[in-house]
């Protein structure tokens, strides 16, 4: 029988009741039933030479009188650990920041800048016209002025169109020579822009060297070219003089006074009256023969600024008939040098 030997603690299978080793009588198992207290599986020996199939193995049933084993406690974080981590974090950074930046080159500083702004309010006449500069700003290389422009004859604030004005640093030293666009007003003008080559040079006065205006006149002044052109290629050149004056509308006024034909050119000559000291007009010159094209005019330097105009025209045309110089005026620029110093 199959039964339980109190004296060995064992299940054991026996041809009797008892046990074989200790005689015994064994406790019969019912079936499904296991004895109280650890069950105990005896292993049958195999011979040296057979090979024990495989074979899974067996649970062991966990004893009812066992007391359950702890599981071990989880692990707790405390705050001295969370700030160790926090530390370790933060000086990592800071070495992956230094590995980083090694080798780039460092943001330049930025440049100091020259400012200052002052009230002016003081008239200064150059070229007979009158400006008062009211206002002075400078930030950095670009500088603002503000300038009042009395009513006075020539001096149209509408028309003024540009300024050149030089920079002065300590004991008036100029910096250079700056062209600014002007916004005119109804009492002068805002001349703004760009007149210094270094932001960190401080402005401590200003001088507008001349001022331009539009002025958009002229006059036509006609001619008698007989006797004068066409002029014979190889032949002396053919000169007349001549008196014609005719007013422009800028209170000047061109006198035609002699007339010169060689065999490539015709030359004019004129004499204007009428102008104002430190007044430069920007003239065009044209001549225009019966229904020909106009011919533009050459200006000769060496009279340029003087109250002498020679013009030499190239490439007319051989025809004859009436005849008229055109003398276009595009733009005045009055050569002033005001001057204002700050301090």
């Amino acid at each position: 029988m199959r039964g339980w030997c109190p004296i060995h603690d064992r299940v054991v299978d026996a041809p009797g009741a008892a046990c074989p080793d200790c005689g015994t009588t064994l406790v019969p198992l019912a079936k499904d039933q296991h004895p109280p207290g650890p069950i105990v599986i005896v292993r049958e020996e195999h011979p040296a030479d057979e090979v024990a199939p495989s074979k899974a193995p067996e649970p062991v049933p966990r004893d009812p009188h066992q007391e359950p084993e702890d599981s071990p406690a989880p692990a707790e974080v405390g705050p001295a650990i969370i700030a160790t981590a926090a530390a370790l974090i933060v000086v990592g950074a800071f070495f992956l920041g230094a590995v980083v930046m090694r080798g780039r080159s460092p943001a330049p500083a930025a440049t100091p800048k020259a400012r200052g702004d002052y009230s002016v309010g003081i008239k200064r006449t150059g070229a007979g016209v009158v400006l008062r500069l009211d206002s002075f700003s400078q930030r950095g290389r670009d500088v603002v002025l503000h300038v009042s422009v009395p009513p006075q004859p020539g001096v149209d604030i509408g028309s003024i169109t540009s300024a050149v004005v030089i920079p002065l640093t300590a004991n008036g030293e100029p910096v250079g020579r700056f062209t600014l666009d002007l916004r005119t007003t109804t009492t002068g003008f805002i001349a703004a822009g760009r007149a210094l080559n270094d932001a960190r040079t401080p402005v401590t006065g200003i001088e507008i060297m001349t001022i331009t205006q539009h002025v958009g006149g002229g006059v036509d002044v006609p001619l008698d070219l007989s006797g004068v052109w066409p002029a014979s290629t190889g032949s002396a050149p053919r000169a007349k003089r001549v008196d014609v004056g005719e007013a422009a509308g800028d209170g000047r006024r061109f006198r035609l006074t002699g007339l010169v034909g060689w065999a490539d050119r015709l030359e004019a000559r004129f004499d204007v009256s009428g102008e104002r000291q430190g007044w430069v007009y920007d003239e065009r010159y044209a001549i225009i023969v019966a229904q020909d094209p106009p011919v533009d005019g050459t200006l000769f330097p060496d009279a340029s600024g003087s109250t002498v105009r020679q013009v030499a025209f190239f490439g007319i045309k051989r025809s004859g008939g009436p005849a008229l110089i055109r003398i276009a005026v595009e733009d005045l620029t009055i050569a002033g040098r005001w001057r204002w110093l700050f301090t």
